[in-house]
């Protein structure tokens, strides 16, 4: 709204009260002052979707904010908006909040459409292009002069989003983080015969429990990491001879050929000199695993002769990123 002079005076003339004793005659108000704030003050009011009616309804249409709100139309990946008073220039937008309510889940980038002015991208505060499944709900961005950023909190992530490793740039809540733990549980194959002086790879049943996801897999008695599997690993082993002998051994290896391990790749170890019988070993560790590293359980001894393992565990669970 522009501002509109008393009636006959020159632009920029200002209001001035009547003043009878200093003769001084008050400004004429001409027709166009009450018309045009009346449909500037209306405008505002049918434009945040209210009816005039009585009074506050201004407050009421601010607090509102009815003027920014949107139901997109449009397709899940390219939306369109139609404010009203109509947008003529990108320009006009910027630092301007929109909220918007699409009407699809998105499934990859997407771009809004002003007033038919164009497709401009969505990017997350840090200029990258929205993650599939990200605008659900009721979204806010703002126009920077080149695109819109996304500045509305994500909604909390399915436990289905988590367990698949969904990237929506949702957030966990303490029960999914929970449940997002990855872990491995099996047990050692009975009555192993394990060579004497051999490093040997402990042959393992199938998983009784199994959470890990992605590309994690276990064959050949060993855990190989998946991309989004890496980070810090619990991992835990343990086995019972059936015989007495001298200098048994039970380690965890990490990233070593089952013929050739070497010190550097074990990461735990428990042995002892003097064996007795029914020995018992346990070995834990806790271990940074990035993606490719393979984990596996192994016995050695120097007793003489082919000792017989009667039971063991091997248990791994990646506890943080």
């Amino acid at each position: 709204m522009k501002f509109i002079e008393p009636f006959g005076a020159a632009p920029g003339t200002r209001y001035v009260d009547r003043d009878t004793p200093g003769a001084i005659v008050g400004s004429k108000i001409p027709a166009d002052f009450p018309n045009v704030v009346m449909d500037e003050l209306v405008g505002v009011i049918e434009k945040s979707g209210m009816t005039p009616d009585d009074v506050l309804q201004l407050a009421d249409a601010i607090r509102s904010q009815g003027l920014n709100y949107f139901q997109a139309a449009g397709t899940a990946n390219a939306l369109t908006i139609a404010p009203d008073p109509v947008v003529t220039d990108y320009a006009d937008l910027v630092g301007v909040p929109f909220r918007v309510k699409p009407s699809a889940l998105n499934t990859g980038a997407v771009t809004l459409n002003v007033n038919g002015l164009g497709n401009k991208a969505i990017h997350n505060p840090d200029g990258t292009n929205i993650a599939a499944g990200r605008l659900f709900g009721i979204f806010e961005v703002i126009y920077t002069g080149t695109d819109f950023i996304i500045t509305s909190t994500p909604g909390p992530a399915t436990q289905a989003e988590v367990d698949g490793g969904v990237d929506a740039g949702k957030f966990l809540t303490p029960i999914t983080a929970k449940a997002a733990v990855r872990f491995f549980d099996s047990r050692m194959t009975a009555s192993q015969s394990l060579p004497n002086n051999t490093m040997t790879t402990l042959a393992i049943d199938a998983a009784i429990e199994n959470g890990l996801i992605d590309s994690t897999t276990f064959a050949t008695s060993k855990i190989t990491v998946g991309a989004r599997d890496a980070g810090v690993w619990v991992v835990m082993a343990y086995i019972q001879y059936t015989g007495s002998g001298n200098n048994k051994s039970l380690r965890i290896h990490r990233n070593g050929a089952s013929t050739t391990y070497s010190s550097a790749s074990r990461i735990g170890i428990s042995q002892n000199g003097a064996g007795q019988a029914n020995d018992t070993y346990t070995v834990t560790t806790i271990q940074r695993l990035v993606v490719g590293d393979q984990v596996s359980a192994e016995v050695l001894h120097t007793v003489g002769s082919t000792q017989t393992l009667s039971d063991g565990r091997f248990v791994a669970a990646r506890i943080s990123s």
